[in-house]
């Protein structure tokens, strides 16, 4: 959240975590692209890049598909707890590659692997939901007995937390608490 207000909304990239929509970051990333290389500069073509259904881009600067994959599975994985994942089970390689399609009917992608469409959006806002949850409700550390409070005072005891916390990059889940 830090760097959304310090940074331009046009200069961030691959923001999936709030919706599964072509953001304004990558609107000027294939507008300078597409100026650059020759390639067709309308809005309607942007979302087949990032796809690959127009394979111009993706074929010329194939790490911008790597970049979209890993930034997407990052995210995706997330989540606090594995609902939001596919099940467990002894997939194959090729089950965990994602496939994007571009919908222009929606101005949305969807992205699927493990036979399971993924969407960060609602992993984001499961996470957000449980960590407001969690800080609602006493912790350990509320009914802590003799052995936990001295474990506490030599700062070898701390607060429960989530499976996985929304961003490991957000100081201030490190901090306890938001910064200003």
């Amino acid at each position: 959240q830090q760097v959304t207000n310090m940074v331009q909304d046009d200069r961030l990239l691959f923001q999936f975590e709030q919706d599964l929509r072509l953001g304004s970051g990558e609107t000027a990333l294939f507008e300078q692209l597409c100026l650059h290389t020759g390639f067709p500069r309308s809005a309607n073509h942007f979302g087949c890049y990032l796809t690959g259904d127009d394979p111009n881009l993706v074929d010329n600067y194939p790490e911008l598909a790597y970049f979209r994959d890993i930034v997407f599975t990052f995210k995706a994985l997330m989540a606090p707890t594995s609902d939001a994942l596919p099940p467990v089970k002894a997939w194959d390689p090729v089950d965990g590659k994602l496939r994007w399609r571009y919908l222009p009917e929606t101005q949305c992608f969807s992205v699927t692997a493990f036979h399971h469409r993924l969407n960060p959006v609602l992993v984001h806002e499961k996470a957000e939901a449980l960590l407001a949850e969690q800080a609602a409700r006493p912790t350990r550390e509320d009914k802590a007995g003799f052995f936990r409070q001295v474990l506490r005072k030599l700062g070898w005891a701390g607060r429960a937390r989530l499976h996985a916390p929304p961003s490991g990059a957000d100081p201030s889940l490190l901090a306890g608490g938001p910064l200003e």
